[in-house]
């Protein structure tokens, strides 16, 4: 009785160790979808600002608030302004929508 018991507790620690990395790799992959989403949501929305024109008072306020919320460094932060800054699309976009 003594080696069944001994025999099914190391079957559950190897099933419960599996389940453990499965776990932990599942978790993993959705923290880095989650973080892409907050990237591509922060460039989305300083795209859109960007095809405003000018940013105003209440979109620089609003930034640095998504920068927080959504875990965007400075580094990026910046990278994802001087890309809008000279993207020629948006300044087209900005150009007509002021004139």
């Amino acid at each position: 009785m003594k080696i069944w018991n001994t025999i099914l507790y190391n079957a559950v620690r190897r099933l419960q160790s599996r389940i453990w990395v499965k776990f932990i790799l599942f978790l993993k992959y959705y923290l880095k979808q989650f973080f892409f989403l907050g990237v591509n949501s922060y460039s989305q929305i300083v795209s859109a600002f960007r095809a405003q024109g000018d940013l105003k008072e209440d979109q620089l306020t609003i930034l640095p608030v998504l920068q927080n919320v959504l875990g965007i460094s400075r580094e990026r932060h910046t990278a994802e302004v001087k890309r809008a800054l000279y993207d020629e699309q948006l300044s087209e976009i900005a150009s007509r929508l002021i004139s």
